[in-house]
């Protein structure tokens, strides 16, 4: 009988081995319109003063929403034009 399953087995492994997939290269990058955008130019103040040296300034800048100005804050909140989904 193990006779019998070897040819069906090896046959299982050739026909499974023929629908793998080749080595992928990892996807692309978001599209530019997914990247962070700027900050805004009315926040210029208060990021030399709360987060002067930050990578991550508009994350900053809500961190610290009740100490920023409101011309920021309205920057801030006013959703992005063109590019968007």
């Amino acid at each position: 009988m193990t006779k019998a399953l070897f040819p069906i087995l090896a046959g299982l492994l050739i026909a499974t081995d023929a629908f793998a997939q080749p080595d992928q290269p990892p996807p692309p990058p978001p599209p530019a319109s997914r990247a962070p955008r700027p900050v805004a130019p009315a926040c210029a103040a208060d990021l030399a003063r709360l987060c002067a040296g930050k990578s991550l300034q508009q994350e900053c800048l809500v961190q610290h929403w009740t100490k920023i100005s409101s011309d920021c804050q309205e920057a801030l909140a006013r959703p992005m034009h063109g590019g968007g989904d």
